[in-house]
């Protein structure tokens, strides 16, 4: 499943610190703790894969950039962060991504069954982080069938 959320990345342009060296910029975006590759195939916007990192490494901050080639901030870091910053242990949300990476695309599940199989798989901890993502996309998952 595909997660393509642009008003929750949009909501995350903003000015303020970078998460990851503290250096108040004019502009942060979402960097996805696991990235969505190239084309966006493995694209997941939801909150607990995002981190605000500075954007602009010419005049502001290279935090972004440099993740993308593997430097600072690292994946565990970013992780670190997501975890930090959502109340949620760094498995929690890995089970979590796991899970949306296997499900079908986004317009054939319906809630119920996003819900389904979060109970089937999900620990608890996984499972409560799961219902409160689920509010951010929930307008994109296919209807529910009568």
């Amino acid at each position: 499943m595909i997660i393509d959320n642009p008003k929750l990345m949009k909501s995350l342009r903003t000015p303020g610190p970078c998460r990851a060296c503290g250096k108040r910029v004019r502009m942060r975006c979402g960097a996805h703790v696991w990235a969505k590759g190239h084309g966006g195939g493995r694209q997941i916007d939801i909150a607990c894969n995002l981190v605000q990192l500075g954007m602009d490494a010419v005049f502001d901050c290279p935090c972004h950039v440099r993740s993308h080639h593997g430097q600072r901030p690292t994946h565990a870091e970013l992780l670190a962060f997501a975890a930090a910053d959502n109340c949620a242990l760094p498995a929690d949300i890995k089970s979590l991504v796991d899970l949306i990476r296997r499900m079908p695309p986004i317009r054939e599940v319906t809630r119920s069954k996003f819900v389904d199989a979060c109970e089937q798989e999900l620990n608890e901890g996984a499972l409560e982080l799961a219902m409160r993502e689920l509010e951010s996309f929930a307008h994109l998952l296919a209807e529910e069938m009568p």
